[in-house]
């Protein structure tokens, strides 16, 4: 295919379509402008750029967009003509592979519909504007290789399942990132991605589960849940659901099976110690998550546990702490130990009121440049109370932007162990289908969701210092190297793993309401907590 012929590829398609006309120009030798389509950020287990407050309690925050902030309007940094022509010969030959020959498709023309080019182009714009670090030009030459490697594997030309293509092509695009928290999802991923990040519930069976050898463990059955219903026990491994082994299977891959309608059952096969294995036959409830936990120890100290920076948590939390406050609690104890982040929106409003007006909360940097500035509007209404933040190596992302800019302000100690290192942040961007509909008026634009979801790693905290905790990476799979980055306490408390565990469970049983079960353990960083508060418990 000559270079003519790329070039009339690439413009015709690109030109079918009058609605995309002011969205992405392109032309031969030069990337005019490509424009990703609308984004849409979502909350997850991650940190995401979500910038609404509490809806309940007045936002006690602002941000400031900076240069690094992602331009819709403008071309794509590093992704440029060539990139582009090699993506259209790659797509000719596999067209012309599946059908017999060159000739052949010279005769029929393509049969990629217009609308999956500007979709898939669309894409690579989006992801090369947002991504956190540049994505250099033999980085892409690689990335696209694979697309095309997936392209070929999967194009089916009696089918013409381009849609399908196209999906797997993006989730070689976004995997080329090698990193863990960048992902591209079709309909059905993205579904169970929602279902399992959204709201304060589900239907299931209400346990806690971690992975296994032989399957995956219950490792803590919620109070009068369906689970304590049906006669399991805290330790039993599941090694089968509804027949399914789950034996390699990840966590994730037994919730997709375990949850479902409530008043549906589910049937699991439990091997129980050295009992001989049985099936329980489980029926499905709604399962209530509780956030968080208060407890007044009285003599003005009080104290706040929360699992999550979800949305809506930051009312929850404030609220609690008003409770205390209303109650003579004048000293407090912080506590996001084992808590995975959630919304910076949440987390801000939570810093923002132990601090003093126009301090700074963070920073957000993008290839570079600063995106996002986020700092205090108005003192705190608890600035005044004295503060120890509990943490530990398992509170990642928002759970260390509080750590960091606790300590870099110097607001009350940090105890307990380095926290996880996690100092990067997701936008996840929902994909629009765009629809022309004629009308008395004209022709209008409709965007409908298309259930596609890119989530991407798009900014690099900083705290108040200018300091990124961001562990380093493994260069294979992206993981952040276990014992790099993190944010380092001020006064640090070694606990072993299993003494952590069980520390874990007994706060996340006392969350739930469940009585204690077994000796209570003795929670030495909590301990450290009230000997560095003064509070003389009796």
């Amino acid at each position: 295919m000559t270079h003519k012929l790329v070039a009339a590829f690439l413009t015709t398609t690109l030109a079918a379509s009058p609605a995309f006309a002011g969205s992405l120009s392109l032309k031969l030798g030069s990337i005019k402008a490509l424009r990703g389509f609308s984004q849409e950020r979502l909350s997850n287990t991650a940190v995401v750029p979500s910038f609404r407050g509490s809806a309940v309690t007045p936002v006690k925050f602002k941000r400031e967009v900076g240069p690094g902030a992602v331009n819709p309007n403008a071309a794509p940094p590093n992704l440029n003509a060539q990139h582009f022509t090699k993506l259209a010969e790659g797509l000719h030959l596999v067209e012309g592979d599946s059908l017999g020959g060159d000739e052949v498709l010279h005769q029929l023309g393509s049969s990629m519909p217009a609308s999956e080019m500007r979709r898939l182009l669309s894409r690579m714009g989006q992801l090369d504007k947002t991504a956190v670090d540049p994505i250099d030009a033999a980085k892409w030459n690689t990335i696209l290789d694979n697309m095309i490697e997936a392209a070929k594997k999967n194009f089916d030309a009696g089918k013409s399942n381009w849609p399908e293509v196209v999906d797997l092509m993006l989730k070689e695009a976004y995997g080329g990132l090698r990193d863990p928290f960048s992902v591209f999802m079709n309909p059905k991923e993205s579904a169970q991605m929602i279902k399992s990040s959204v709201g304060g519930g589900y239907s299931g069976i209400g346990a806690q589960l971690s992975p296994n050898p032989l399957g995956i463990t219950l490792d803590m059955i919620f109070p009068n849940s369906p689970a304590e219903v049906a006669g399991l026990k805290e330790g039993d491994v599941v090694t089968h659901v509804n027949g399914i082994s789950m034996e390699g299977k990840t966590t994730g891959d037994a919730v997709s099976r375990i949850v479902g309608l409530s008043g549906t059952t589910v049937t699991l096969t439990i091997k129980r110690g050295v009992q001989k294995s049985k099936d329980y036959l489980v029926t499905r409830g709604t399962i209530t998550r509780p956030n968080v936990f208060s407890e007044n120890f009285g003599n003005g100290m009080g104290y706040v546990f929360w699992a999550g920076f979800n949305g809506g948590t930051d009312a929850v939390v404030l609220g609690k702490i008003d409770e205390l406050k209303s109650q003579g609690v004048t000293k407090l104890v912080l506590d996001v130990r084992g808590n995975p982040g959630g919304s910076v929106g949440v987390v801000a409003e939570i810093a923002s009121e132990f601090l003093l007006d126009n301090q700074e909360i963070l920073t957000f940097r993008r290839q570079g440049k600063i995106a996002t500035t986020f700092s205090t509007d108005g003192d705190g209404r608890f600035k005044d109370m004295e503060v120890v933040l509990l943490v530990n190596g398992n509170s990642f992302s928002a759970s260390e932007i509080l750590a960091l800019t606790f300590k870099d302000l110097k607001r009350g100690a940090i105890v307990g162990s380095t926290t996880g290192g996690k100092g990067t942040a997701q936008s996840v961007m929902a994909g629009r289908q765009i629809t022309l509909i004629p009308t008395p008026l004209g022709v209008q634009q409709v965007a409908t969701p298309t259930g596609r979801i890119g989530k991407v790693t798009s900014e690099r905290w900083h705290g108040p210092s200018g300091g990124s905790i961001d562990g380093d990476r493994d260069p294979k799979t992206g993981n952040i190297v276990k014992g790099t980055g993190g944010v380092v306490p001020t006064v640090e408390v070694k606990v072993s793993e299993q003494e952590e565990r069980a520390l874990m469970k007994q706060l996340y049983r006392k969350m739930y309401g469940g009585k204690l079960k077994g000796p209570v353990v003795t929670d030495t960083a909590l301990e450290k907590a009230k000997e560095i508060l003064g509070a003389d418990l009796g």
